[in-house]
């Protein structure tokens, strides 16, 4: 499928998050990494808001949530990892599905 369109001279592709909510991106992810490897090119992700919002949120700010946060980041990245194999099954719950979107964010 993807070996129709891309190159085999592309070494990888790599995915961005572009606003969707934590869930849906770590969804995509994994099934990117289900595509049968009869390609070489190694897929992958550079997720911003999808690696660090509910961190953020967690944190609010005050260092006494500083334990709370490091579990939370531990969450988000162990999600990824298991979508990077194709393993991740999805746990949907309203947090983790928010829209990350931010309608005419300038960069």
């Amino acid at each position: 499928m993807i070996h129709n369109v891309i190159p085999e001279s592309v070494p990888g592709i790599v995915f961005l998050s572009g606003g969707l909510s934590e869930e849906d991106a770590s969804s995509i992810l994994n099934e990117l990494n289900k595509i049968p490897k009869e390609i070489s090119m190694k897929l992958s992700f550079s997720y911003g808001r999808a690696l660090q919002y509910s961190t953020i949120k967690a944190w609010d700010g005050k260092d006494e949530n500083v334990e709370i946060v490091q579990e939370v980041f531990e969450g988000v990245c162990r999600n990824n990892s298991l979508a990077c194999l194709g393993d991740y099954i999805p746990k949907r719950t309203a947090k983790s599905s928010e829209n990350l979107h931010v309608k005419n964010y300038l960069y």
